[in-house]
């Protein structure tokens, strides 16, 4: 029997999933998939489980806060949601109504084609204002990551 299914993610350990994870629980899918993985790593295990399901054709849609919850690699989402239309499987964005017709018709494909710009985007983004905060930091005089082993 194929049922709903929900992905929830968020980059690191510290990080909260309630607010994701309650606007789904409100929408009662029949299983809920977490990671706590930065969306630059393809290989999450609740996210690859997931893809399993879907593949088994055990899902019938897919529930997501956001699509850069799922990812934040092009490829790898273009890989994602064509799976989702070969195997029949709806997608549902809460807080990007626009996206669940995704594959409906050019002007649909166009806005989800932006949004997995934008998620990528993002990412850079991310990545450069910690790159500065970092040089910064050292330019300070403080040392940031695993702390310096002293060597006798």
């Amino acid at each position: 029997m194929r049922r709903s299914a929900a992905y929830i993610r968020v980059s690191t350990e510290e990080q909260n999933l309630g607010l994701q994870e309650n606007l789904i629980l409100a929408q009662n899918p029949g299983r809920i998939y977490s990671d706590k993985e930065s969306g630059s790593i393809n290989e999450r295990l609740d996210y690859t489980e997931l893809c399993m399901e879907i593949e088994k054709g055990d899902i019938s849609e897919v529930l997501v806060y956001r699509l850069d919850r799922l990812g934040r690699d092009p490829v790898e989402l273009i890989r994602f949601f064509d799976n989702l239309e070969r195997k029949h499987v709806l997608f549902k964005s809460l807080t990007e109504p626009w996206l669940s017709d995704w594959n409906k018709g050019p002007m649909q494909f166009l806005t989800w084609w932006l949004q997995i710009g934008m998620a990528k985007f993002e990412l850079l983004l991310l990545k450069d204002r910690q790159k500065r905060g970092i040089a910064a930091a050292r330019i300070r005089g403080k040392h940031l990551g695993r702390p310096r082993k002293n060597c006798l």
